[in-house]
Protein backbone atom coordinates (compact mmCIF):
# COMPACT_ATOMS: atom_id res chain seq x y z
CA UNK A 1 0.00 0.00 0.00
CA UNK A 2 1.35 3.21 -1.06
CA UNK A 3 2.19 5.45 1.82
CA UNK A 4 0.18 8.93 1.67
CA UNK A 5 2.49 12.24 2.03
CA UNK A 6 1.81 13.91 5.31
CA UNK A 7 1.67 17.84 6.08
CA UNK A 8 4.92 17.33 7.42
CA UNK A 9 6.45 15.64 4.32
CA UNK A 10 4.85 18.37 2.69
CA UNK A 11 6.65 21.10 4.46
CA UNK A 12 10.01 19.71 4.07
CA UNK A 13 10.13 20.04 -0.02
CA UNK A 14 12.65 22.84 0.07
CA UNK A 15 15.26 20.65 1.80
CA UNK A 16 15.73 18.57 -1.81
CA UNK A 17 18.44 19.80 -4.11
CA UNK A 18 17.57 21.86 -6.91
CA UNK A 19 18.36 20.25 -10.03
CA UNK A 20 21.11 21.23 -12.48
CA UNK A 21 18.02 22.33 -15.35
CA UNK A 22 16.17 24.58 -12.47
CA UNK A 23 19.16 26.36 -11.11
CA UNK A 24 20.99 27.82 -13.95
CA UNK A 25 17.33 29.25 -15.85
CA UNK A 26 16.61 30.39 -12.07
CA UNK A 27 20.33 32.31 -11.87
CA UNK A 28 19.50 33.96 -14.98
CA UNK A 29 16.57 35.26 -14.04
CA UNK A 30 17.85 36.79 -10.95
CA UNK A 31 20.49 38.25 -12.74
CA UNK A 32 18.02 39.98 -14.94
CA UNK A 33 15.99 41.45 -12.22
CA UNK A 34 19.13 42.62 -10.72
CA UNK A 35 20.43 44.26 -13.86
CA UNK A 36 17.18 45.50 -14.24
CA UNK A 37 17.29 47.26 -11.19
CA UNK A 38 20.88 48.76 -11.38
CA UNK A 39 19.75 50.25 -15.00
CA UNK A 40 16.62 51.79 -13.23
CA UNK A 41 18.74 52.91 -10.76
CA UNK A 42 21.13 54.52 -12.81
CA UNK A 43 18.24 56.01 -15.27
CA UNK A 44 16.84 57.85 -12.27
CA UNK A 45 20.29 59.60 -11.66
CA UNK A 46 20.15 60.61 -14.87
CA UNK A 47 16.72 61.99 -14.78
CA UNK A 48 17.39 63.83 -11.74
CA UNK A 49 20.57 65.33 -13.38
CA UNK A 50 18.98 66.37 -16.83
CA UNK A 51 15.97 68.31 -14.60
CA UNK A 52 18.76 69.33 -12.37
CA UNK A 53 20.98 71.05 -15.68
CA UNK A 54 17.81 71.77 -17.22
CA UNK A 55 16.64 74.11 -14.23
CA UNK A 56 20.24 75.79 -14.06
CA UNK A 57 19.77 76.57 -17.88
CA UNK A 58 16.56 78.45 -16.66
CA UNK A 59 18.47 81.17 -13.92
CA UNK A 60 21.69 81.42 -16.46
CA UNK A 61 19.17 82.03 -19.19
CA UNK A 62 18.44 85.36 -17.50
CA UNK A 63 22.15 86.28 -17.24
CA UNK A 64 24.06 88.24 -19.89
CA UNK A 65 27.52 89.38 -19.41
CA UNK A 66 27.61 92.83 -18.29
CA UNK A 67 31.53 93.39 -19.22
CA UNK A 68 30.88 93.83 -22.92
CA UNK A 69 27.60 96.12 -22.32
CA UNK A 70 27.76 100.14 -21.67
CA UNK A 71 25.63 100.38 -19.04
CA UNK A 72 23.26 97.76 -18.36
CA UNK A 73 21.00 95.10 -19.78
CA UNK A 74 18.00 93.19 -19.13
CA UNK A 75 16.31 90.14 -19.83
CA UNK A 76 12.23 88.83 -19.44
CA UNK A 77 11.28 84.83 -19.13
CA UNK A 78 8.05 83.51 -18.69
CA UNK A 79 7.82 81.23 -15.88
CA UNK A 80 5.26 78.93 -14.90
CA UNK A 81 6.08 78.02 -11.72
CA UNK A 82 3.46 75.77 -10.57
CA UNK A 83 6.49 72.66 -10.23
CA UNK A 84 6.56 71.36 -6.60
CA UNK A 85 8.65 73.45 -4.15
CA UNK A 86 11.43 71.54 -4.49
CA UNK A 87 11.67 72.61 -8.25
CA UNK A 88 11.86 76.27 -7.57
CA UNK A 89 15.14 76.06 -5.62
CA UNK A 90 17.22 76.95 -8.21
CA UNK A 91 15.97 80.23 -8.43
CA UNK A 92 17.69 81.23 -5.15
CA UNK A 93 21.26 82.24 -5.71
CA UNK A 94 23.50 80.87 -3.55
CA UNK A 95 25.06 83.33 -0.78
CA UNK A 96 28.22 84.79 -1.73
CA UNK A 97 30.96 84.73 0.71
CA UNK A 98 31.60 88.41 -0.20
CA UNK A 99 28.62 90.17 1.80
CA UNK A 100 28.35 86.90 4.19
CA UNK A 101 31.65 88.14 5.86
CA UNK A 102 30.67 91.81 5.95
CA UNK A 103 27.65 91.10 7.80
CA UNK A 104 24.51 91.14 5.04
CA UNK A 105 23.39 88.00 5.32
CA UNK A 106 20.57 87.32 8.19
CA UNK A 107 19.33 84.39 7.45
CA UNK A 108 16.83 83.59 10.59
CA UNK A 109 14.77 86.67 8.81
CA UNK A 110 14.58 85.01 5.43
CA UNK A 111 11.28 83.71 4.28
CA UNK A 112 10.68 82.07 1.69
CA UNK A 113 8.01 83.11 -0.73
CA UNK A 114 4.10 81.64 -0.19
CA UNK A 115 3.13 79.22 -3.03
CA UNK A 116 0.44 81.56 -4.12
CA UNK A 117 2.77 84.34 -4.92
CA UNK A 118 5.10 81.46 -7.18
CA UNK A 119 2.27 79.94 -9.03
CA UNK A 120 3.17 82.16 -12.59
CA UNK A 121 4.63 85.15 -13.58
CA UNK A 122 7.66 86.50 -16.14
CA UNK A 123 10.63 85.83 -14.47
CA UNK A 124 13.24 89.37 -15.13
CA UNK A 125 16.91 89.72 -14.85
CA UNK A 126 18.65 93.62 -14.75
CA UNK A 127 22.57 93.60 -14.16
CA UNK A 128 24.68 96.53 -14.07
CA UNK A 129 28.47 97.61 -13.55
CA UNK A 130 28.33 101.21 -12.99
CA UNK A 131 30.49 101.86 -16.49
CA UNK A 132 27.62 104.95 -16.77
CA UNK A 133 25.18 106.36 -14.63
CA UNK A 134 21.81 105.61 -16.88
CA UNK A 135 20.32 103.86 -14.35
CA UNK A 136 20.98 105.67 -11.33
CA UNK A 137 18.97 108.13 -9.88
CA UNK A 138 21.94 111.48 -9.64
CA UNK A 139 19.46 113.43 -7.95
CA UNK A 140 19.46 111.11 -4.69
CA UNK A 141 22.66 109.43 -4.73
CA UNK A 142 25.37 111.56 -2.93
CA UNK A 143 28.23 108.59 -3.20
CA UNK A 144 31.10 109.74 -5.36
CA UNK A 145 31.03 107.52 -8.72
CA UNK A 146 34.61 106.95 -9.98
CA UNK A 147 34.22 106.60 -13.87
CA UNK A 148 37.82 105.01 -14.21
CA UNK A 149 37.05 102.06 -12.12
CA UNK A 150 33.29 101.68 -12.08
CA UNK A 151 32.72 102.19 -8.51
CA UNK A 152 30.96 104.08 -6.09
CA UNK A 153 33.24 105.48 -2.80
CA UNK A 154 32.54 108.21 -0.14
CA UNK A 155 33.69 111.70 -1.82
CA UNK A 156 37.57 111.45 -1.82
CA UNK A 157 39.67 114.03 0.78
CA UNK A 158 42.68 115.78 -0.75
CA UNK A 159 44.51 119.16 -1.27
CA UNK A 160 47.14 119.93 -4.43
CA UNK A 161 49.61 122.77 -4.13
CA UNK A 162 52.05 123.79 -6.84
CA UNK A 163 55.09 124.05 -5.70
CA UNK A 164 56.74 125.87 -8.38
CA UNK A 165 58.78 125.21 -11.42
CA UNK A 166 61.54 123.38 -11.63
CA UNK A 167 64.90 123.93 -13.63
CA UNK A 168 65.90 119.78 -13.63
CA UNK A 169 64.13 117.00 -15.02
CA UNK A 170 61.77 115.47 -13.23
CA UNK A 171 62.48 118.06 -10.47
CA UNK A 172 64.97 115.95 -8.44
CA UNK A 173 62.82 113.14 -8.13
CA UNK A 174 64.59 110.11 -8.86
CA UNK A 175 63.57 107.21 -11.70
CA UNK A 176 66.29 104.81 -10.23
CA UNK A 177 63.56 102.33 -9.00
CA UNK A 178 61.21 102.02 -12.08
CA UNK A 179 63.25 100.09 -13.89
CA UNK A 180 66.31 99.64 -12.37
CA UNK A 181 68.95 97.68 -14.84
CA UNK A 182 70.55 95.53 -11.58
CA UNK A 183 70.10 95.55 -8.16
CA UNK A 184 72.74 94.67 -5.28
CA UNK A 185 71.85 93.18 -2.19
CA UNK A 186 74.07 91.37 0.63
CA UNK A 187 73.60 88.29 -1.19
CA UNK A 188 75.07 89.46 -4.38
CA UNK A 189 74.41 91.34 -7.61
CA UNK A 190 71.47 90.19 -10.14
CA UNK A 191 71.74 92.21 -13.51
CA UNK A 192 69.33 91.68 -16.91
CA UNK A 193 70.65 92.95 -20.12
CA UNK A 194 69.15 94.63 -23.05
CA UNK A 195 69.12 91.03 -25.18
CA UNK A 196 66.87 89.85 -22.00
CA UNK A 197 69.20 87.48 -20.20
CA UNK A 198 70.17 87.76 -16.08
CA UNK A 199 73.45 87.58 -14.70
CA UNK A 200 74.14 87.02 -11.29
CA UNK A 201 77.42 87.79 -10.23
CA UNK A 202 78.64 88.11 -13.26
CA UNK A 203 77.97 84.78 -14.33
CA UNK A 204 74.77 84.17 -16.33
CA UNK A 205 71.45 82.99 -14.61
CA UNK A 206 69.81 79.71 -15.94
CA UNK A 207 66.22 80.87 -15.67
CA UNK A 208 63.59 77.84 -14.23
CA UNK A 209 63.17 74.82 -16.58
CA UNK A 210 58.85 76.23 -17.31
CA UNK A 211 60.23 79.39 -18.31
CA UNK A 212 63.73 78.63 -19.98
CA UNK A 213 62.59 77.80 -23.93
CA UNK A 214 60.27 80.74 -23.65
CA UNK A 215 60.41 84.22 -26.03
CA UNK A 216 60.99 86.92 -23.47
CA UNK A 217 59.17 90.40 -24.24
CA UNK A 218 60.92 91.76 -21.11
CA UNK A 219 61.82 91.33 -17.81
CA UNK A 220 61.32 93.57 -14.60
CA UNK A 221 63.65 93.40 -11.21
CA UNK A 222 62.86 95.11 -7.92
CA UNK A 223 64.37 94.54 -4.54
CA UNK A 224 63.36 92.96 -1.35
CA UNK A 225 65.24 93.05 1.94
CA UNK A 226 66.93 89.59 1.11
CA UNK A 227 65.77 88.79 -1.81
CA UNK A 228 64.90 89.66 -5.61
CA UNK A 229 61.43 90.37 -7.53
CA UNK A 230 61.58 88.46 -11.15
CA UNK A 231 58.86 89.32 -13.23
CA UNK A 232 59.05 88.15 -16.86
CA UNK A 233 56.38 88.47 -20.10
CA UNK A 234 56.88 85.44 -22.42
CA UNK A 235 55.05 84.77 -25.61
CA UNK A 236 53.52 87.36 -28.99
CA UNK A 237 51.44 90.27 -27.78
CA UNK A 238 48.52 88.15 -28.90
CA UNK A 239 48.79 85.30 -26.13
CA UNK A 240 51.44 86.87 -23.62
CA UNK A 241 51.92 85.06 -20.17
CA UNK A 242 53.28 86.59 -17.37
CA UNK A 243 55.78 84.76 -15.09
CA UNK A 244 56.83 86.37 -11.62
CA UNK A 245 59.82 84.07 -8.97
CA UNK A 246 61.91 85.22 -5.97
CA UNK A 247 65.42 84.74 -5.83
CA UNK A 248 67.76 84.21 -2.87
CA UNK A 249 70.84 84.01 -4.50
CA UNK A 250 70.38 80.10 -4.54
CA UNK A 251 67.26 79.04 -6.33
CA UNK A 252 63.97 80.63 -7.72
CA UNK A 253 60.76 80.07 -5.82
CA UNK A 254 58.03 80.33 -8.23
CA UNK A 255 55.03 82.70 -7.42
CA UNK A 256 53.03 82.95 -10.62
CA UNK A 257 53.64 80.72 -13.52
CA UNK A 258 51.73 78.63 -16.22
CA UNK A 259 51.07 76.06 -12.93
CA UNK A 260 50.27 78.20 -10.15
CA UNK A 261 46.71 79.42 -8.74
CA UNK A 262 47.29 83.00 -9.74
CA UNK A 263 47.99 83.35 -13.40
CA UNK A 264 48.88 86.30 -15.24
CA UNK A 265 47.23 85.73 -19.01
CA UNK A 266 45.65 88.98 -20.77
CA UNK A 267 42.12 88.33 -22.17
CA UNK A 268 41.06 89.23 -25.45
CA UNK A 269 44.31 88.53 -27.15
CA UNK A 270 45.86 91.84 -26.64
CA UNK A 271 48.79 92.15 -24.54
CA UNK A 272 51.84 94.54 -24.56
CA UNK A 273 52.23 94.68 -21.36
CA UNK A 274 55.22 94.47 -18.77
CA UNK A 275 55.08 93.49 -14.85
CA UNK A 276 55.89 96.24 -11.90
CA UNK A 277 56.17 96.03 -9.11
CA UNK A 278 56.36 98.10 -5.28
CA UNK A 279 56.02 97.35 -1.64
CA UNK A 280 58.04 95.61 0.80
CA UNK A 281 59.20 91.83 1.91
CA UNK A 282 55.64 91.59 4.38
CA UNK A 283 53.72 93.38 1.69
CA UNK A 284 53.94 93.74 -1.59
CA UNK A 285 51.75 94.39 -5.32
CA UNK A 286 52.18 92.17 -8.65
CA UNK A 287 51.13 94.51 -11.36
CA UNK A 288 50.43 93.56 -14.91
CA UNK A 289 49.36 96.65 -16.95
CA UNK A 290 48.93 95.92 -20.81
CA UNK A 291 45.41 96.15 -22.57
CA UNK A 292 44.18 94.03 -19.94
CA UNK A 293 45.10 94.68 -16.18
CA UNK A 294 46.10 91.84 -14.25
CA UNK A 295 47.06 92.31 -10.01
CA UNK A 296 47.72 90.71 -7.10
CA UNK A 297 48.62 91.07 -3.41
CA UNK A 298 51.13 89.58 -1.40
CA UNK A 299 51.10 89.47 2.24
CA UNK A 300 53.08 86.87 3.52
CA UNK A 301 50.88 83.32 2.75
CA UNK A 302 48.11 85.51 1.81
CA UNK A 303 47.81 85.77 -1.85
CA UNK A 304 44.91 88.53 -3.22
CA UNK A 305 43.88 89.15 -6.91
CA UNK A 306 42.90 92.43 -6.60
CA UNK A 307 42.44 92.41 -10.85
CA UNK A 308 39.24 93.82 -10.83
CA UNK A 309 40.48 97.00 -9.85
CA UNK A 310 42.52 97.33 -13.24
CA UNK A 311 39.47 97.03 -15.96
CA UNK A 312 40.32 98.08 -19.65
CA UNK A 313 39.09 102.22 -18.36
CA UNK A 314 42.01 102.01 -15.88
CA UNK A 315 44.57 100.47 -18.25
CA UNK A 316 43.66 102.67 -21.03
CA UNK A 317 45.62 100.34 -23.56
CA UNK A 318 48.54 99.93 -21.47
CA UNK A 319 51.00 102.14 -19.13
CA UNK A 320 53.74 101.90 -17.35
CA UNK A 321 53.28 101.53 -13.61
CA UNK A 322 55.25 103.00 -10.78
CA UNK A 323 54.10 101.93 -7.07
CA UNK A 324 54.66 103.37 -3.72
CA UNK A 325 53.41 102.19 -0.63
CA UNK A 326 52.74 103.78 2.79
CA UNK A 327 51.80 102.11 6.15
CA UNK A 328 51.49 98.76 7.01
CA UNK A 329 48.64 96.01 7.49
CA UNK A 330 45.41 97.56 7.34
CA UNK A 331 46.65 100.83 7.14
CA UNK A 332 48.88 99.57 4.21
CA UNK A 333 48.08 102.62 1.45
CA UNK A 334 49.47 102.21 -2.26
CA UNK A 335 49.55 104.51 -4.52
CA UNK A 336 50.16 103.74 -8.62
CA UNK A 337 51.08 106.29 -10.70
CA UNK A 338 51.56 105.69 -14.74
CA UNK A 339 54.94 107.31 -16.25
CA UNK A 340 53.73 106.35 -19.73
CA UNK A 341 53.61 109.79 -22.21
CA UNK A 342 49.84 111.11 -22.65
CA UNK A 343 48.66 109.00 -20.16
CA UNK A 344 49.47 110.34 -16.60
CA UNK A 345 47.63 108.82 -13.46
CA UNK A 346 47.05 108.14 -9.76
CA UNK A 347 45.26 105.66 -8.54
CA UNK A 348 45.20 104.57 -5.25
CA UNK A 349 44.10 101.01 -3.68
CA UNK A 350 43.69 101.11 0.28
CA UNK A 351 42.95 97.99 2.85
CA UNK A 352 39.95 96.56 4.56
CA UNK A 353 42.15 94.55 7.07
CA UNK A 354 45.28 92.37 7.36
CA UNK A 355 44.22 90.56 4.88
CA UNK A 356 41.96 92.34 2.29
CA UNK A 357 42.10 95.09 0.27
CA UNK A 358 39.19 97.72 0.92
CA UNK A 359 39.06 99.25 -2.83
CA UNK A 360 40.62 101.51 -5.10
CA UNK A 361 39.96 104.57 -6.51
CA UNK A 362 41.71 106.53 -9.72
CA UNK A 363 42.42 110.01 -8.97
CA UNK A 364 43.72 111.19 -12.44
CA UNK A 365 39.83 112.99 -13.44
CA UNK A 366 40.73 114.79 -10.05
CA UNK A 367 44.25 115.91 -10.41
CA UNK A 368 45.30 116.73 -13.80
CA UNK A 369 43.10 119.14 -14.50
CA UNK A 370 43.32 123.11 -14.86
CA UNK A 371 46.37 124.00 -14.59
CA UNK A 372 47.85 120.51 -13.52
CA UNK A 373 47.35 119.26 -17.23
CA UNK A 374 50.84 117.27 -17.52
CA UNK A 375 51.96 115.26 -20.48
CA UNK A 376 54.00 112.75 -18.27
CA UNK A 377 54.70 112.60 -14.17
CA UNK A 378 57.03 111.21 -11.89
CA UNK A 379 55.67 110.58 -8.08
CA UNK A 380 57.97 109.94 -5.28
CA UNK A 381 56.93 109.44 -1.57
CA UNK A 382 57.42 113.00 0.60
CA UNK A 383 55.60 112.67 3.82
CA UNK A 384 54.22 108.97 4.75
CA UNK A 385 52.88 109.55 7.81
CA UNK A 386 50.22 112.62 6.32
CA UNK A 387 50.01 110.44 3.05
CA UNK A 388 51.97 113.07 0.76
CA UNK A 389 53.07 112.60 -3.06
CA UNK A 390 55.05 114.99 -4.84
CA UNK A 391 54.58 114.86 -8.33
CA UNK A 392 56.51 116.29 -11.13
CA UNK A 393 54.71 117.24 -14.18
CA UNK A 394 55.90 117.73 -17.84
CA UNK A 395 54.59 120.33 -19.94
CA UNK A 396 56.05 120.26 -23.16
CA UNK A 397 59.48 120.04 -21.74
CA UNK A 398 58.96 122.29 -18.83
CA UNK A 399 58.97 120.84 -15.51
CA UNK A 400 56.87 122.07 -12.26
CA UNK A 401 56.53 120.00 -8.79
CA UNK A 402 53.12 119.38 -6.97
CA UNK A 403 52.44 118.40 -3.50
CA UNK A 404 49.56 116.15 -3.05
CA UNK A 405 47.95 115.56 0.03
CA UNK A 406 45.44 112.25 0.50
CA UNK A 407 43.03 113.55 3.32
CA UNK A 408 41.13 109.81 3.36
CA UNK A 409 36.99 110.24 2.48
CA UNK A 410 34.47 111.90 3.79
CA UNK A 411 33.32 110.34 6.71
CA UNK A 412 30.92 112.87 7.87
CA UNK A 413 27.78 111.42 7.40
CA UNK A 414 25.35 108.36 6.15
CA UNK A 415 25.83 108.20 1.94
CA UNK A 416 23.65 106.29 -0.69
CA UNK A 417 23.58 105.14 -4.20
CA UNK A 418 19.59 104.43 -5.51
CA UNK A 419 18.40 103.58 -9.01
CA UNK A 420 15.96 104.59 -11.33
CA UNK A 421 12.65 102.35 -11.91
CA UNK A 422 13.74 99.28 -13.56
CA UNK A 423 10.33 97.90 -14.65
CA UNK A 424 9.58 99.31 -18.15
CA UNK A 425 6.83 96.71 -17.95
CA UNK A 426 3.92 99.72 -16.72
CA UNK A 427 1.16 97.05 -16.72
CA UNK A 428 2.90 94.58 -14.56
CA UNK A 429 3.45 94.46 -10.93
CA UNK A 430 6.49 93.63 -9.51
CA UNK A 431 5.60 90.60 -6.44
CA UNK A 432 9.52 89.40 -5.43
CA UNK A 433 13.13 90.26 -5.80
CA UNK A 434 16.51 89.46 -4.94
CA UNK A 435 19.72 90.56 -5.20
CA UNK A 436 21.23 87.55 -6.88
CA UNK A 437 25.06 88.98 -7.36
CA UNK A 438 26.88 92.01 -6.64
CA UNK A 439 30.24 93.87 -6.04
CA UNK A 440 30.78 95.26 -2.40
CA UNK A 441 33.57 95.68 -0.23
CA UNK A 442 32.81 97.31 3.42
CA UNK A 443 34.08 96.68 7.14
CA UNK A 444 30.92 95.88 8.39
CA UNK A 445 32.23 96.34 11.56
CA UNK A 446 30.86 97.57 15.47
CA UNK A 447 33.09 100.69 15.43
CA UNK A 448 30.76 101.83 11.82
CA UNK A 449 31.07 101.31 8.27
CA UNK A 450 28.01 99.08 7.54
CA UNK A 451 26.50 99.01 4.35
CA UNK A 452 23.03 97.53 3.74
CA UNK A 453 20.40 96.93 0.62
CA UNK A 454 16.96 97.49 -0.14
CA UNK A 455 14.27 97.70 -2.77
CA UNK A 456 10.94 98.88 -3.36
CA UNK A 457 8.13 98.43 -5.78
CA UNK A 458 6.78 101.85 -5.75
CA UNK A 459 8.81 105.19 -5.42
CA UNK A 460 10.04 105.86 -1.56
CA UNK A 461 8.64 102.46 0.04
CA UNK A 462 11.41 100.77 0.74
CA UNK A 463 11.77 97.50 2.39
CA UNK A 464 14.74 95.91 3.60
CA UNK A 465 16.26 93.31 1.40
CA UNK A 466 19.51 91.69 2.03
CA UNK A 467 21.12 90.26 -0.85
CA UNK A 468 20.73 86.28 -2.34
CA UNK A 469 17.40 86.01 -0.39
CA UNK A 470 14.06 86.32 -2.74
CA UNK A 471 11.69 89.17 -1.02
CA UNK A 472 8.30 89.20 -1.46
CA UNK A 473 6.82 92.89 -1.19
CA UNK A 474 4.05 94.05 1.50
CA UNK A 475 1.98 95.48 -1.09
CA UNK A 476 1.35 95.64 -4.63
CA UNK A 477 3.23 97.91 -7.22
CA UNK A 478 4.44 98.71 -10.65
CA UNK A 479 8.14 100.13 -10.08
CA UNK A 480 11.20 98.37 -8.68
CA UNK A 481 14.13 100.64 -7.20
CA UNK A 482 17.19 99.87 -5.54
CA UNK A 483 18.90 101.38 -2.62
CA UNK A 484 22.34 100.59 -1.25
CA UNK A 485 22.84 102.52 1.96
CA UNK A 486 26.20 102.98 3.87
CA UNK A 487 27.48 104.28 7.34
CA UNK A 488 30.76 105.97 8.30
CA UNK A 489 33.43 105.13 10.63
CA UNK A 490 34.19 108.28 12.24
CA UNK A 491 37.34 106.95 14.00
CA UNK A 492 39.11 106.21 10.61
CA UNK A 493 39.17 108.52 7.76
CA UNK A 494 40.73 106.43 5.24
CA UNK A 495 37.67 104.19 5.45
CA UNK A 496 34.96 104.18 2.50
CA UNK A 497 33.19 101.01 1.04
CA UNK A 498 33.57 99.88 -2.30
CA UNK A 499 30.68 99.46 -4.45
CA UNK A 500 31.20 98.49 -8.17
CA UNK A 501 28.41 96.54 -10.00
CA UNK A 502 24.99 94.82 -8.98
CA UNK A 503 25.68 92.42 -11.77
CA UNK A 504 22.10 90.46 -11.28
CA UNK A 505 19.12 91.95 -9.86
CA UNK A 506 15.86 89.28 -10.26
CA UNK A 507 12.37 90.16 -10.07
CA UNK A 508 8.99 88.48 -10.37
CA UNK A 509 6.28 90.14 -12.62
CA UNK A 510 2.66 89.39 -12.99
CA UNK A 511 1.52 88.29 -15.82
Amino acid sequence: MAKRKTAKTKACWWRYRLSRKLFWPLLIVLFLFFALSVFNFISLLAVQRDLKANLEKIEAGTIVQTESLPVAYHSYRHLDLSAPASATASITPVVSPLLATAGLIEGENFAPLSSEQMLKGTLSSFGDSFSGMAYINQAETDMFWDESITAFVFPPLYEIHEQGACSAPDCGLSRSSTDPISICLSAGCLRKTEDLKLFFNDRELQLPPAIRNEELSSITLFALRNSWLIGLVSGPVTAERGWVYRFDGLSFSPLITDDTPLQITPRFQRGGGRIAFGGDDDDFLVLYAGYDGRAFRFRGSNQEDISKFFGLRVTDGGFWPQILKIGNKQDAIFYICSLTENKPKVIKIWSKDDFNSGGALDFSSLFFRGKLNPDSILCGLSDSASKSLMIAANSQGFYSLWLVRDLGFDNSRSRQVISTNLNHRASSSVKAAVIAETGVESLGSARGGGVSFSMANSAGNFENTPPFLWHAFESEGKELYWRFEAEPDPTNPDYSPWFDNINRLDYLLSD
